[in-house]
């Protein structure tokens, strides 16, 4: 089972990629500047800009695949 970060969780696509890589069973971290949307028990959810580097370090500890999903580049 593999940790995914998936950055603008927050939006439909990111969430959606969230849902479906928890429903199978793998390990969710979550990214995003707005509040968290309405997920299943067990993704963690970090809010914050991912223009921050020290946060965006913080959430890529331990990941193995990064989804970006984010509105920035």
């Amino acid at each position: 089972m593999a940790t995914h970060l998936v950055t603008g969780g927050a939006g439909f696509l990111g969430a959606q990629t969230a849902r479906a890589l928890h429903a199978r069973g793998e390990r969710v971290r979550v990214l995003d500047i707005l509040p968290a949307p309405e997920l299943p028990a067990g993704i963690e959810y970090l809010r914050a800009d991912v223009l921050d580097a020290a946060r965006v370090a913080e959430a890529t500890a331990g990941v193995d695949v990064v989804h970006h999903h984010a509105a920035l580049v």
